[in-house]
């Protein structure tokens, strides 16, 4: 898997305002970077993207982009 690395990026950016709460792209990226070593142990080469909120749309979005 790639790093998911977004150098020009504060890490304490503010990226998503869901249902009155914020969140940065740390968490974001870490979860990212979870789900997207489980695809590569598992060999999980295709992707189909069904998220019940932004938050997890982007966090598997990123996996699938970066693994």
């Amino acid at each position: 898997m790639s790093q998911l690395s977004f150098a020009n990026l504060k890490p304490d950016q503010i990226w998503l305002l869901q249902n009155d709460h914020f969140e940065t792209l740390n968490p974001i990226l870490a979860r990212a970077q979870l789900l997207g070593q489980y695809f590569k142990q598992h060999g999980i080469k295709t992707c189909a993207l069904n998220a019940p909120d932004l938050s997890s749309f982007v966090t598997v979005f990123l996996a699938c982009v970066y693994h």
